[in-house]
């Protein structure tokens, strides 16, 4: 049977035939009660849209991030169309990639409008561990330059075809992000565009997930 692996979401799997990564965003203390009630494997990160009390989320992201079910740090990111500045942001982006480093776990990555200084943060810190960008839309050239410094990208429901025929067979991922379904929809959209079969694809993604992933 085939294995369905969905590397970020923020709804548990409702099919045993899916391997889902949880994600699960650093917030305030109430948000983090909700959170304790997770299982399976998890990625945790502070979202640059939820920048609050950075002492406690630090605290609290080291407190999680080494659990075995941990099995990425994100999503982390930057995204210029928000009011915290993007020095803030950078500034949290940066302690997380570290200690993605430090932990040797993939890097998952939100980004909006700020590739340059996403690209230049790459560039400073040389990271060993993958930088996966989740829920990539962007267009084919963008795609290229990414992947040519080295970043992985995950595919959602909404995708450019182009972007994703750049990236297969050794840069994709699939992902649901925030929408309760199946990522088996995700896979069929993409092997229609990449033109090969369910099973054609469910292998590469699955050769790409042992690779940088512990699960």
């Amino acid at each position: 049977m085939m294995t369905y692996y969905n590397i970020h979401s923020h709804f548990p799997s409702h099919h045993s035939d899916e391997v889902t990564i949880l994600n699960w965003i650093i917030r305030k203390k109430e948000e983090e009660e909700k959170g304790e009630k997770k299982a399976g494997f998890l990625s945790v990160g502070i979202h640059p849209w939820y920048i609050e009390d950075v002492a406690i989320q630090i605290k609290q992201l080291r407190d999680l991030a080494a659990l075995p079910e941990v099995v990425a740090i994100g999503e982390a990111g930057l995204d210029r169309l928000i009011d915290t500045h993007i020095d803030i942001q950078q500034e949290i982006f940066v302690l997380q990639a570290h200690l993605a480093e430090e932990l040797q776990k993939p890097f998952i990555i939100h980004c909006v409008k700020a590739w340059e200084e996403l690209i230049v943060v790459k560039k400073q810190i040389k990271p060993k561990t993958a930088w996966i960008i989740h829920g990539f839309r962007g267009k084919p050239d963008l795609a290229e330059q990414l992947i040519h410094q080295g970043f992985h990208l995950s595919f959602g429901t909404y995708f450019n075809p182009g972007s994703l025929q750049i990236a297969y067979p050794d840069h994709i991922f699939a992902e649901t992000d925030d929408k309760d379904s199946s990522v088996r929809i995700v896979y069929s959209q993409m092997a229609s565009v990449l033109n090969i079969t369910e099973e054609e694809l469910g292998k590469q993604i699955q050769k790409n997930v042992k690779i940088l992933f512990s699960i």
